[in-house]
């Protein structure tokens, strides 16, 4: 397998999705028929892009089980990796996606084997584990993108709960006042996600809505959002979640890295994301999933993690390279100007997926023609490659091997 393959990919329709921002991408020429959130790159097998070989379309996990060595690389196998590390994916969220963490290798591994053990099929709703991988992720803004992300200092915490009066409705604020450390933390978060009657839920977020209103809260940016979630999620026990969890906004170009335990949740925007190649989630709130309250608290860190951008190393020619402290992936953006090719030398997977504009990419299997929202799959066996063209493209590869040559 030697030749750089155009991939078919896979969109998710899920209910908080858009139906303008990935089919305008796409270059569709109206909305889609119901909200499209992720479009999937890569070869998990929820949902493997697909190629065409020998004449049918094939799924790329099938093609890396085939040939491993010259799709994936003698680096990838030298690690004992014998499937792609990594899934790219774009979002496009008009909704709050769920209150989630995600676990370490370890955690990942053993409670893969609990749910086996316990009989759960692999697809079952309550499930926590469908692999054994970790699940750490960068987001990379293409256009606005507010999320929530770690939990805030204890002072924060306190200052935003007491401003409504949460003492009152949520007792456990009190517990957090008198306990600093964060068994502290953590016995509130738990006793935030103890109430469990929808009624409860509901009464809960309304006292705490008309709290805002009646205090001239309104416009403040933490309170708009506990606003909004209420709007979306009147009886869930994640709309109190902005109190407790910073709010950032990644203005485009900014991308934020999330590693595992961390707790956090995509409010709006479109961007892309590249993660570990897994689809293990513990949510926590905003959703009607399952939500195992003991496994989630098992996997969560309680140290407030103040958000912190996640720079980017500046590659040859204006590249911008995000390198998180992981070797499953390593996310370029790559700029294309007229008349300046750019040249890739081979060696190890990659793909590579166009964000803007269009133009021609070059190997020794021949030319393909490239516009925005096209995807291939670049095996390690394909040697080295072009490209020219105007515009901008991502190039996801095992994060070790990132370099910065052009």
């Amino acid at each position: 397998m030697r030749d750089i393959l155009p991939l078919e990919n896979t969109v998710l329709p899920y209910p908080w999705g858009s139906r303008t921002k990935i089919a305008a991408l796409l270059g569709e020429s109206g909305p889609a028929a119901e909200p499209q959130a992720e479009l999937w790159m890569g070869a998990h097998p929820k949902a493997p892009s697909k190629a065409l070989v020998g004449g049918r379309l094939r799924g790329i996990d099938q093609l890396i089980d085939e040939s491993p060595a010259e799709i994936l690389g003698a680096p990838l196998l030298a690690r004992g990796a014998r499937r792609l590390p990594f899934l790219l994916k774009v979002l496009a969220a008009e909704r709050a996606l769920s209150i989630q963490a995600h676990p370490d290798l370890a955690q990942a591994a053993a409670g893969f084997e609990r749910d086996n053990a316990a009989g759960l099929p692999l697809l079952a709703e309550e499930r926590n584990y469908r692999d054994r991988c970790h699940k750490p992720e960068v987001l990379f803004a293409v256009e606005p993108f507010s999320i929530l992300r770690g939990f805030r200092e204890r002072r924060e915490i306190l200052e935003l709960a007491s401003a409504i009066g949460l003492e009152e409705l949520l007792p456990a604020v009190g517990e957090l006042r008198r306990d600093a450390s964060e068994a502290g933390l953590r016995a509130f978060f738990a006793a935030t996600l103890e109430v469990e009657s929808e009624s409860a839920l509901r009464r809960l977020n309304q006292k705490a809505v008309a709290a805002i209103h009646r205090r001239g809260l309104d416009g403040h940016p933490v309170y708009r959002w506990v606003l909004r979630l209420a709007d979306q999620f009147p009886a869930d026990r994640g709309v109190l979640s902005p109190l407790f969890l910073n709010v950032l906004r990644l203005e485009p170009g900014q991308a934020i890295f999330t590693g595992p335990g961390i707790l956090h949740a995509y409010l709006e925007g479109f961007g892309v994301e590249l993660m570990a190649n897994s689809d293990n989630v513990l949510r926590g709130g905003l959703t009607t999933k399952h939500v195992d309250v003991p496994e989630l608290l098992s996997i969560l860190s309680f140290k407030p993690q103040p958000p912190h951008l996640l720079e980017p190393i500046a590659g040859e020619d204006g590249e911008q390279i995000f390198a998180p402290p992981v070797d499953d992936f390593a996310l370029t953006l790559v700029p294309l100007a007229a008349g300046a090719p750019r040249k890739r030398q081979g060696g190890s997977v990659e793909i590579l997926f166009v964000l803007r504009g269009e133009g021609l990419l070059r190997s020794a299997g021949g030319e393909r023609p490239f516009r925005a929202g096209d995807a291939f799959l670049v095996p390690a066996a394909a040697g080295g490659y072009s490209l020219e063209g105007e515009g901008s493209l991502f190039r996801a590869e095992p994060g070790a091997l990132a370099d910065q040559s052009g």
